[in-house]
């Protein structure tokens, strides 16, 4: 396989990756939104903890598109 070619996938898969956790981090939303949220994220906190995965996964498939080439 060519390097740039490969280098082209890497690249577009880690702009899924980011794009896809952007979207699903957003599950815990209407619970931070609550008037309420204390109660409601400590009921929840699966969903928050997957959440805050997520946000940090978002966060570091972008810099690392940069990384072999740099």
């Amino acid at each position: 396989m060519n390097m740039y070619r490969r280098s082209g996938m890497a690249a577009g898969i880690l702009f899924i990756v980011a794009t896809a956790a952007g979207v699903l981090s957003l599950s815990a939303q209407p619970l931070l939104n609550a008037p309420d949220y204390p109660t409601r994220i400590s009921a929840n906190e699966p969903t928050v903890l997957l959440s805050a995965f997520l946000i940090f996964v978002m966060g570091f498939s972008p810099p690392a598109i940069a990384g072999p080439q740099a």
